[in-house]
């Protein structure tokens, strides 16, 4: 038989020092989450952030894209830039407020520009071990996750900021992510992830494939995100129901395992949190405190947009006009992160970032591996701003890279995916 893994991955002695040192930083940012927080002056910084900033010569020097997607990139940037240039002219914003809403234009792009960065400059061995090393990265917060909401009640409260009263914490799933909200994300974006790759490329379920998907699940659960919850139900139906590898019977199969996997996950959370939890903060209504501000908040949001349809008001300039005040901005974004982005970039700008997005996905030889995570996101985020968090979105690019097969042959996944004997 042919070995087709010289054709389309470089024979590469030496590893991708980039990737494999992204990956390790990002890994370290991914431990520390939100629990330390550097300040530039009033400005509170995350690691992530820092790694971002770093980064930006490494993503000028090695960006390898499409026209399509260049000219995508600069219609994106440049008319933010001007809007922002705009608003500080105009005596809105200060100098501080500008370079922030210019670099929140490139956090928001950056794992788009690391699939461009690296799509053909690594090898096997190169993915193997970044996809090792993610797995990792999302076991450690399955394992602190279970215990810090079993034994840290509130952590978030106790460690977190103290703009946190909004929201009902005793023994939800936080992480150090310090919110149940994204961090139902990252493990939920694992499991999509993992099944893509079992779908699309042929993997084979392996026993720690199978720990990290059940433990996310579970893990998942005690967040008690329904945002969450419902972006991953709908993102795996229309994933089995859209999978042509699967035969009738096969997705059959498929539905019947997650209906009793689901079954199962909800009486852990049942169970776990207790029937007196949930009709105080009625996680299954939309009566509590955290809805009713969110739902104030997409009000806003509409208004906003309604006010400048076509091109919005630039990308993240809002939480430093005057003019627009939002009940809930979390990390300078709002929730209602859907609306958000709509309100900033206009029907314009959003069709070209959906352009952007294809022209990523285009670069993978299964596309699957990142749309789905990507589209868990934005459904999410249509109650949340999970999607604007570079803590997270990070990994849906790495987890894609390392998982990415140039050819669908047994040859390829063979290789690719990682050996547990």
């Amino acid at each position: 038989m042919t070995d087709l893994t010289a054709e389309k991955f470089p024979v590469n002695e030496h590893p991708n020092v980039a990737f494999r040192g992204l990956v390790c930083l990002y890994l370290a940012c991914l431990v520390i989450g939100q629990l330390i927080k550097p300040r530039i002056g009033d400005i509170p910084i995350t690691s992530i952030d820092l790694l971002l900033l770093g980064m930006l010569p490494f993503i000028v020097f090695r960006l390898r894209a499409s026209r399509i997607a260049l000219v995508s990139l600069a219609i994106f940037v440049v008319p933010n830039v001007l809007y922002g240039v705009e608003y500080w002219i105009g005596g809105e914003i200060d100098t501080a407020n500008l370079l922030m809403g210019c670099y929140s234009a490139y956090r928001f792009v950056f794992p788009l520009l690391l699939v461009f960065c690296f799509k053909d400059r690594l090898s096997i061995q190169d993915r193997r071990w970044g996809l090792n090393l993610l797995l990792w990265g999302v076991a450690f917060h399955i394992i602190f996750g279970l215990y810090q909401s079993v034994m840290l009640p509130n952590f978030a409260l106790e460690y977190g900021p103290e703009d946190l009263p909004w929201d009902y914490q005793e023994n939800r799933l936080v992480s150090t992510f310090l919110d149940p909200n994204l961090v139902s994300s990252l493990f939920y974006a694992a499991i999509l992830s993992i099944l893509c790759y079992i779908i699309y490329q042929g993997a084979r379920l392996s026993s720690r494939y199978a720990l990290v998907i059940s433990g996310s699940a579970v893990a998942a659960a005690l967040t008690a995100s329904r945002g969450g919850a419902i972006g991953f139900i709908v993102c795996l139906i229309a994933m089995v129901a859209g999978a042509k590898t699967l035969t009738i019977q096969r997705k059959l199969l498929w539905m019947t395992v997650t209906m009793l996997a689901l079954a199962a996950v909800i009486g852990v959370f049942v169970v776990y949190f207790g029937t007196d939890f949930i009709e105080r903060t009625d996680r299954f209504g939309a009566s509590n405190v955290s809805v009713d501000a969110r739902l104030a908040n997409l009000a806003i949001l509409v208004s906003a947009f309604s006010r400048n349809p076509a091109f919005g008001w630039g990308f993240n300039f809002f939480p430093y006009l005057t003019t627009v005040n939002f009940v809930m901005v979390s990390g300078n974004y709002a929730d209602g992160g859907v609306l958000y982005l709509l309100a900033s970039l206009g029907f314009v700008g959003v069709i070209n970032l959906c352009v952007l997005v294809w022209e990523v996905a285009k670069t993978l030889a299964h596309k699957q591996t990142f749309l789905y995570p990507v589209t868990l996101l934005v459904i999410q985020s249509i109650s949340t701003s999970s999607m604007f968090y570079p803590l997270l979105t990070v990994l849906l690019p790495l987890l894609a890279l390392s998982m990415d097969a140039r050819e669908n042959t047994n040859v390829i996944n063979q290789e690719l995916v990682p050996r547990t004997s």
